[in-house]
């Protein structure tokens, strides 16, 4: 640990004067109906060297806030003290999002998956999930849309697989977007034929985060560009509702400590089942190594002005955090 020294002067973002005068401009702003919130930061640098720990209790004397933490990354430190919680992990490494992690949901499933059960993953950040958090056993299958990436498979295959297994039990894993283009016609086969298969149970799982989400990230990370609200954003549709109308069974969950009973409701279900997550679009998909490509054209989005930035940096950050707490043989959402 390095030998603590006396700091050098106290650089400020915006001086007292300054600070002030942002306050009534950003009032200003808000009376006027132009934002309902501004998040107003002052950035203050200082050279010197410190022992984080006497200097986050410092901090926490100082500052007694009901969120705080000391990171400790090698030679870089984080000492935080807040009124909100930015950060949270489970002892698996599981990381909060608004309104769900996405991961948690694959996560909570991959704890119950029936014996012999079949899979079908569509294309897009389900297909992402599926093969990061589903643990196959001996004698399930599992299938995705092949090397084309072609979306709207997942329903297809599912009804396919019922008819030729139908003492099976059968998971479609879906975004909205597949949804839409034919999985919402494709339940009204489900609809007509459920009755004449041996097992009942057919698993549809719809993530709803509004949002085309796979390209959306793969403009970020590999294009350089920011998230196009005119082609990306998909119409917000009640999915479970759609599912009750036709006879089935409709689950909506859209907090996370409920994902896990309502997949054991799924499961649990005399008939076929469409289990609606609302999701948190901007949690990323980040690979076990980022390259300096995808670094520099996801910071080139964020420059461009992606509307969701401020978002999609927390989430990004909360998602590489997470990745210094857990182990090697979790794969905690």
């Amino acid at each position: 640990m390095p030998v603590p020294e006396p700091l050098g002067d106290v650089r400020l973002g915006y001086d007292r004067e300054a600070y002030l005068r942002l306050i009534d401009a950003y009032r200003e702003e808000i009376a006027a109906g132009e934002t309902y919130e501004v998040c107003l930061t002052n950035q203050i640098e200082v050279n010197g060297c410190l022992d984080p720990w006497p200097a986050y209790r410092s901090l926490r004397r100082l500052s007694p806030a009901p969120f705080g933490a000391l990171l400790h990354f090698g030679t870089v430190n984080v000492l935080s003290a807040s009124p909100e919680r930015f950060l949270s992990i489970d002892l698996h490494g599981a990381v909060e999002a608004k309104p769900i992690n996405p991961a948690f949901v694959y996560r909570e499933l991959n704890k119950r998956l029936p014996e012999r059960a079949i899979f079908t993953a569509d294309s897009g950040s389900s297909a992402t999930w599926y093969a990061r958090y589903l643990d196959f056993r001996a004698g399930m299958m599992g299938s995705l849309s092949g090397n084309l990436a072609t979306m709207g498979p997942a329903m297809p295959y599912a009804v396919a697989a019922k008819f030729a297994y139908s003492d099976r039990p059968v998971f479609a894993l879906v975004g909205d977007g597949a949804m839409q283009m034919n999985g919402n016609n494709v339940l009204v086969t489900v609809k007509k034929y459920w009755k004449e298969w041996k097992d009942p149970r057919f698993v549809v799982l719809v993530l709803n985060n509004r949002d085309l989400n796979m390209v959306t990230w793969e403009l970020r990370a590999q294009a350089g560009e920011p998230k196009f609200e005119g082609s990306q954003e998909i119409p917000d549709f009640p999915y479970a509702g759609y599912a009750e109308s036709l006879g089935l069974m409709g689950l909506r969950v859209d907090r996370p400590e409920d994902v896990g009973r309502t997949w054991d409701a799924a499961l649990a279900a005399d008939r076929p089942v469409l289990l609606e997550a609302l999701v948190d679009p901007e949690f990323p998909m980040m690979p076990p190594h980022v390259t300096l490509e995808e670094a520099k054209a996801y910071a080139k989005a964020v420059l461009k002005g992606d509307p969701d930035r401020r978002h999609m940096i927390g989430e990004t950050i909360k998602a590489a955090i997470a990745g210094v707490f857990k182990k090697d043989d979790e794969k905690g959402g």
